[in-house]
């Protein structure tokens, strides 16, 4: 339904601007006509109250051109404008405008919408009456037929509101009949809709029964297929009972092995403990005797130059044994001499002897 009435807003918003556009020609016709004397309306006036009436022509044209009219908005500016044109020509054209007072309502009616009715019909009095007002007051044109603006609003204005109040429950009531008419034509199209998709459906469900027909035939063959199966597999789990069996018996065994693992594992447990402890001791023994090799370290160390100082003093020793070797050399060289000569003066004296 929604829909329905959305696509006949954005309708009669472009006719809309289309019978604006219409009357903007006309609206400028009659200009034309009160500047050659037609109408009896101040030039200057007349130009500028003709600006402001076509602007307010022209704007549902270009909010359809250029707007988006697609918002519920729209209606209520065209209305509106049609109520702002209704009001200057009342101003300027106070004798010569009768009919145009139904120009808002008609234009509210295009869109099937009671409550817009009903705000053009207020536009539509007020315009009118401020219009008829401000003429006479302002003297702008001058109606004979009522000296007063008493006589004016009562003699003047208010037959034609009851006239126009009259014109405009007719629009209304043509406006909510053609809403409701809308409404039917709306659930027709949506039951012809229902019955479409129900028809579809029902084509569906019969391509789905076929299916599931074919499902059925092949799950009764799954179903003796499945019932062979199963007797093989009856077989087969009787065997496996007998071979479960074993493996009881199997499993019973490992489960005592099992806990002898287990036992040896609590043995091994305790022994780590041992280990744990044990690496204590040799953690506390290792730190002592890091403390030992740090001190033997420090007396190899104090023995390291000493030994170097030593080695220092023998090799001066060496020196000085090589000079004593050579000392020695010289005595044994002259003692052998010294004993050459010995014996040599004993042979002397030995001849000597002999021959004295």
């Amino acid at each position: 339904m929604n829909t329905l009435f959305t696509k006949n807003e954005e309708e009669a918003n472009g006719i809309v601007a289309k019978v604006m556009g219409i009357t903007f020609i006309a609206y400028t016709l009659v200009y034309i006509l009160d500047l050659i004397g037609v109408f009896r309306v101040n030039h200057i006036l007349m130009t500028a109250v003709y600006i402001v009436g076509s602007i307010s022509l022209l704007v549902p044209s270009m909010m359809v051109k250029f707007g988006d009219i697609t918002k519920a908005r729209v209606k209520y500016i065209n209305v509106t404008c049609a109520g702002l044109f209704l009001f200057f020509t009342t101003l300027t054209l106070t004798r010569h405008v009768v009919v145009i007072y139904t120009y808002p309502i008609a234009i509210a009616s295009l869109y099937f919408s009671k409550k817009l009715n009903r705000y053009a019909t207020i536009m539509t009095v007020v315009s009118v009456t401020v219009g008829q007002a401000l003429a006479m007051g302002l003297g702008i044109e001058t109606d004979h037929n009522f000296t007063s603006m008493q006589e004016m609003l009562i003699w003047g204005m208010m037959p034609r509101v009851i006239e126009f109040c009259c014109v405009a429950s007719i629009f209304t009531m043509l406006s909510t009949r053609t809403a409701n008419m809308l409404g039917s034509l709306m659930g027709v199209d949506e039951q012809k809709r229902m019955f479409n998709e129900m028809k579809q459906l029902q084509e569906k469900n019969n391509e789905l029964s076929g299916q599931l027909n074919n499902l059925v035939g092949q799950l009764v063959e799954s179903t003796h297929i499945s019932n062979a199966n199963n007797q093989e597999i009856a077989a087969e789990t009787e065997e496996i009972m007998r071979g479960t069996n074993e493996n009881l018996e199997k499993v019973a065994c490992t489960h005592e092995n099992l806990n002898h693992i287990s036992d040896q594992m609590n043995l091994m447990g305790d022994r780590c403990n041992q280990l744990s402890k044990s690496a204590e001791q040799i953690k506390r023994l290792s730190e002592d005797n890091k403390k030992t090799m740090d001190a033997a370290t420090k007396s190899m160390k104090s023995i390291s130059e000493n030994t170097k100082s030593s080695v220092a003093t023998i090799q001066r020793l060496g020196e000085k044994s090589k000079e004593i070797v050579g000392i020695i050399q010289t005595i044994t060289a002259i003692s052998a001499q010294t004993k050459l000569l010995a014996l040599n003066a004993t042979i002397e004296a030995a001849r000597a002897g002999e021959q004295g």
